[in-house]
């Protein structure tokens, strides 16, 4: 990450949360760019994003339950344990 000049833990864990987001909506779209999308992100050094890209359907699944990914957010973290 760092050579991404990714070197704040913070502004890396968002990063991997947004290339998570972008490569699952793509997916709910087109399953096959978002599976690509999701392993050129994972290529790129990103070991998170797969984790969150999962955890990111319990969310859209359960929409009643968390209203709003802000929400979600403590259990989308809990794909790093």
């Amino acid at each position: 990450m760092s050579a991404m000049e990714y070197n704040i833990w913070e502004t890396c864990l968002n990063e991997h949360i947004i290339r998570a987001l972008t490569s699952r909506f793509t997916y709910l779209t087109d399953k096959d760019e978002g599976l690509e999308l999701l392993r050129q992100e994972k290529e790129k050094g990103f070991i998170y994003v797969e984790a969150l890209f999962h955890k990111l359907e319990i969310y859209e699944n359960n929409t009643d339950t968390y209203t709003t990914i802000e929400d979600f957010y403590p259990e989308l973290l809990s794909a790093l344990d």
